[in-house]
């Protein structure tokens, strides 16, 4: 599951070696340990420098962050170096959670040290991928949706999406990026088929797989960031969107809009967690007390605009992203909504060979 940092296959050339060397040796110029946090995380997250410098200054704990593009990067990175990258903090996305939780990869959170977890909008507090979150903070609940040029879409097709479908019906017409997710992609295809989006069964995969090869002449690439350029380009006039980048660039070009599909969109969550190993818990603590903040939490939203679980900070987040329609998930997107299932090993390769056809045609 995708989200700007290394690919996989990057990371796997450089190798971990330097990687580690490189942590132990550099530091953090002199600053003791104590006074070190290491975060990874989406960009989102590691690429907001006034709120680590808010931090520094009330704290004293300077904040370095590095980012990942996938879960699947991010959870091989912390296995094959035995987190001696020295993060204390992650920010693994629900599906990863689960993953991590179930191998014993994480710490389990001492709730007695957050204090303002009261904050949290109690929907989010017990969720299937971990219940009671024990050992994650949930943070920033998100869809995928569709972004799009409503003037160019209009000339082209004289109408306007509101599901996927509309990908299908119009396939000689647009030019379309999709994220370069395998879930996200073969789950919308086997959801506009009428499928279940966390299908086990193989014939219903391969008819996603199918499926979407019929899309093959509208799409340009499978594209998670850079679509955003290509958009605002004219290059492509729809994409498939991660909500809090399809909020953003509907606030840099009155014409793009984005969308929830009427069949219910996937849903997603961010969260913050303690990796099993982490050198430097009390730093860790501190920074999650900070970030259960209203003020902290509102930030990040004006920032990135992210969602958020955090009740005492929605009056605090701008209005321009707070009354965007697709920013705010509530019970009816719930309802209609679709969580990522964790799935057996062997429906997982199935899925990655049909990813990888797809993906490299």
């Amino acid at each position: 599951m995708l989200r700007s940092g290394w690919s996989r296959r990057q990371f796997l050339k450089q190798g971990l070696g330097a990687a580690i060397a490189s942590r132990l040796l550099g530091g953090c110029g002199g600053v003791p340990p104590s006074q070190q946090l290491f975060i990874y995380g989406w960009e989102t997250y590691v690429n907001t420098q006034e709120i680590f410098d808010r931090f520094l200054d009330e704290t004293g704990i300077e904040v370095r962050g590095d980012s990942y593009d996938s879960l699947e990067v991010m959870e091989a990175r912390l296995k094959a170096t035995g987190n001696q990258l020295g993060y204390s903090i992650i920010y693994p996305s629900d599906i990863s959670v689960e993953r991590m939780r179930l191998r014993g990869d994480l710490v389990r959170l001492d709730k007695t040290l957050l204090t303002d977890f009261a904050n949290l909008d109690p929907k989010y507090l017990d969720p299937p991928y971990d219940p009671g979150s024990q050992y994650s903070i949930p943070l920033a609940p998100g869809t995928t949706g569709i972004a799009y040029n409503a003037k160019q879409v209009r000339e082209l097709t004289g109408s306007e999406p509101t599901d996927w479908g509309f990908l299908w019906q119009h396939r000689d017409k647009l030019k379309i990026t999709l994220l370069n997710d395998m879930r996200e992609v073969l789950g919308m295809g086997l959801k506009s088929l009428g499928l279940d989006y966390n299908s086990a069964n193989p014939a219903e995969i391969q008819r996603a797989y199918e499926h979407l090869r019929a899309l093959k002449p509208a799409i340009v690439k499978y594209e998670t960031y850079a679509w955003t350029e290509l958009l605002a380009a004219g290059d492509i006039a729809l994409s498939m969107a991660y909500s809090l980048d399809g909020i953003a660039v509907t606030q840099q070009d009155p014409n793009i809009r984005f969308v929830l599909a009427d069949s219910g969109p996937t849903l997603w969550i961010d969260t913050i967690a303690m990796p099993k190993g982490a050198p430097n818990p009390e730093a860790a603590y501190a920074w999650m007390a900070y970030s259960l903040r209203p003020e902290v939490a509102a930030a990040y939203v004006n920032a990135t605009n992210a969602g958020t679980t955090n009740r005492l900070a929605l009056d605090l987040v701008e209005p321009g992203i707070r009354n965007t329609p697709a920013w705010t998930i509530d019970e009816t997107v719930l309802r209609k909504g679709h969580w990522t299932a964790l799935l057996p090993d062997a429906v997982l390769q199935v899925y990655n060979e049909y990813w990888t056809r797809l993906s490299s045609a």
